[in-house]
């Protein structure tokens, strides 16, 4: 059984200097992310980021020392959050985005300078500077 689709509308709600803060309501499948991202590429005139995590351990993988994202979103400074199991480890000023546009968290600034367990749950959060909101954006486990 297929769901009908439904449009969904992206509007422009207010300018605020050279932000525009955009409205996007999805009044069709939530689960259809296709039309989801179609709608925020027209919203906001580019959609060009894969955050899909590249975890990084030693050999044989029993910690996790980093976890890397292939091309980040660079229109502001964004900072992650790290959970270790239940425990916050904290927000970090971010890492430099390289030049290929990756970005690279070093879960040793985190931990005190030691991997995380790979038995652990880790969840990453990023944190937007100007709204302070947290999306999670990768967890392992």
């Amino acid at each position: 059984m297929s769901a009908e689709a439904t449009p969904i509308e992206a509007t422009p709600t207010e300018a605020t200097g050279e932000l525009e803060t955009t409205t996007v309501t999805v009044t069709q499948n939530p689960f259809d992310t296709t039309a989801l991202l179609f709608t925020l590429a027209v919203a906001v005139n580019r959609v060009d980021f894969d955050y899909t995590p590249q975890w990084k351990g030693n050999n044989p993988f029993t910690h996790i020392h980093s976890i890397t994202f292939d091309r980040v979103l660079r229109d502001k400074v964004y900072q992650y959050r790290v959970v270790r199991g239940t425990q916050n480890l904290g927000i970090r000023a971010p890492p430099k985005v390289q030049s290929d546009g990756s970005q690279t968290v070093n879960l040793l600034d985190y931990n005190g300078g030691y991997g995380i367990p790979a038995t652990l749950r880790i969840q990453i959060f990023v944190r937007d500077p100007a709204t302070g909101n947290e999306y999670k954006i990768a967890q392992w486990k």
